[in-house]
């Protein structure tokens, strides 16, 4: 999985700015940060879960950016 500039807005608050990450297939990953930080928000925005305000994510060589989270379970890929 990969995602590349990732960007999440609410409002005129910027959550998730410009993240970009490759995770090889059974790569852990772990967020650390303050809370408000943004890291639930990047992977509910990654999941499909709240519509990315910018970049792009990757599901191997597929492009998944947007689709909605019942389509990337079927992908393999969860929350």
């Amino acid at each position: 999985m990969a995602f590349a500039a990732v960007r999440k807005v609410f409002g005129g608050t910027v959550a998730v700015d410009d993240v970009t990450l490759d995770l090889a297939r059974g790569e852990i990953l772990a967020l650390l940060g303050e809370n408000g930080a943004g890291k639930s928000t990047m992977i509910k925005a990654i999941a499909g879960l709240v519509p990315c305000f910018g970049g792009k994510v990757r599901l191997g060589e597929t492009d998944v950016t947007g689709l909605p989270p019942h389509v990337l379970v079927g992908n393999g890929m969860g929350f």
